[in-house]
This record gives C-alpha cells, structure tokens and sequence, in this order.
C-alpha cells in the first residue's frame, strides 16, 4: 500500500523479474507516483500503460542522460544507465506493465572531450548515423548515458520485437549479424561515425578494443527514495498515512495481536481486528470484515 502523490523505490530482493505490472487503485485521489527501480545490471525493458506502448524520454546531451521525468501523463519512463534505473510514472486507473526486450549491450570510448564532443555533435545524429551503417530503425538504438572518461558512450540495441511479444525468431537470426556490425562500425578508423579516435569498445561485456571501460561515475545525485520508516526513537519518522484511530478497532471481534518484535500476524476467516505494535510487522486479514491498526513500526 502507497500512499498516492508520493514518489517510490521498488528494491527486488532477487533477480529481477522480465515482466512486471502494476496498477494503482484509489478512491480519494488522482495524484500519481514515480516509482524507481534499481537493477543490478544494465536492463533493457519496454513501458506499456494499458496496453500502448510509451517511448522513453528523450536524451538531454547537457545532461548526459534522458530528461526527467514531468510526471504529467502514466507510462512516462527513461532508463538512466549512469545509475542503472529505470523510473515510470503511474496514475490512479492505469497499469504500467514493463516487458524485458532482448538487447545488444556496447560502449565506445573516444579520445574526446565532453565539450568537444558536444560541439560537434549530438546524441540523436550519433544514432541516425550508427543506425544508418547498421541497416535499421534508429527506434532501435538507445543511448542511456554519455560520461566523461576520454567520452564514454553506452548504446543500446534493442531487437526487432517492438510490441513486446514473444516472438524472438527474427531477432535470434540476425542478432550475430548485427553485432558483428556494431563491432566494425565502432572500430572503423576513418571516423565516419564517430568523428574521433577510438581507445576502447566492449560490445555485450567483451573488450574488442583496447582496455576494459571504466564504469560510470558515482551515482550520488541520484535520489533513490527509501519510505522506510525508522525505528530508531531518537530519529524522526517519515509519516507517510495519516494516523489511525484506536477508538475506531470493534474488540468484539477477534483479536490478533503483535508485540514489539518483527512478526506475521494473521486475521482468521472471521471478522478480526488486528493490530500491529512496535515492529516491523506483516499483517494480514483474511476472509472477514476487519479493522487493521500499523502502531509504531514499519507495518
């Protein structure tokens, strides 16, 4: 449960998984939320909001990355690779659903600066002329981040698979080819696509050219949300809903109660109140009409 206006991380506990949906239902409120996820690894998804695909933000070449997002209509998304998150924004009757795209995975390093680079070029006519050499749809190619270091440039290559189906046939046969492609273009030294000298190129985590990439920067201007409260008492809370009323639990009916230790409390298949005290605790009512009480814990 979230409370609707505010913005999210959603943190996976284990491999992510390559397809995702969520929805956001409320009564009271049209108010959406961005929500962010961090992956482990570079990732490569496609965004629907029911059911219609929406393209990623732009990439802003003073920033280096997509823009941000203006949470103004559900489905807006940009993958921020310098950091490896991808964010969306939901509204109250819209589900998002997120569906994994099979990509080849590269970066190039130049002996350039960020300033001259700039100068002489832009992202977007970076793309048209790698797609262009490559024979496709410049829809195709993403770059989620340009970094110092001489300039960096990471390119994504999605498959051909642009609906989201499962259709990967096209795409296994001529994945191969386009790599060795992408592999050509990047080494070519008569600076037709990339207007400087090349040091190093890595294409889905092999070094083809020179020394291994260094990674991006540090990552500490990005603000990952954490709506964890804190238990500590000399630390202030974060509230996130408005405090319930004790006086509103019917103890009539039956009880489930927690201490102050993390616990699972469990309602019956009756009418329950339940109520969770001084922990970080689970709670679940099943089956009645239940009265739930979170009291001083991350509940």
């Amino acid at each position: 449960m979230i409370q609707a206006g505010n913005d999210y991380t959603v943190r996976m506990t284990g491999t992510p998984p390559k397809n995702m949906r969520f929805a956001m239902h409320t009564q009271d409120s049209q108010e959406g939320s961005k929500i962010l996820i961090p992956f482990p690894t570079t990732a490569a998804f496609t965004v629907f909001a029911n059911d219609v695909k929406v393209e990623p933000n732009p990439f802003d070449d003073q920033l280096g990355r997509p823009t941000e997002l203006e949470k103004t209509v559900c489905g807006e998304n940009r993958y921020v690779g310098i950091a490896n998150f991808l964010e969306f924004y939901i509204t109250p009757g819209c589900e998002i659903r997120l569906k994994a795209r099979d990509s080849i995975q590269s970066s190039v390093r130049m002996q350039w600066t960020l300033e001259e680079f700039y100068a002489d070029d832009k992202v977007t006519d970076f793309i048209d002329r790698l797609a262009s050499v490559l024979g496709i749809d410049p829809s195709r190619i993403y770059v989620p981040v340009v970094y110092e270091g001489s300039v960096i440039i990471n390119v994504v290559i999605f498959d051909e698979n642009t609906d989201g189906d499962d259709n990967q046939a096209a795409w296994a046969e001529g994945k191969q080819e386009t790599m060795k492609k992408l592999e050509t273009v990047l080494t070519d030294d008569d600076h037709t696509l990339l207007k400087a000298d090349v040091l190093a190129v890595e294409v889905n985590g092999d070094v083809i050219v020179g020394d291994p990439i260094p990674p991006p920067p540090d990552t500490e201007e990005f603000e990952f949300i954490d709506n964890t409260v804190d238990t500590d008492e000399e630390t202030d809370r974060t509230q996130i809903f408005d405090p319930l009323n004790y006086s509103n639990m019917d103890k009539t009916k039956n009880s489930a109660g927690g201490t102050d230790n993390d616990e699972h409390i469990h309602g019956s298949q009756e009418d329950d109140y339940v109520v969770a005290f001084a922990g970080h605790d689970f709670v679940f009512a099943k089956n009645g009409d239940d009265d739930i009480l979170g009291y001083e814990g991350d509940d």
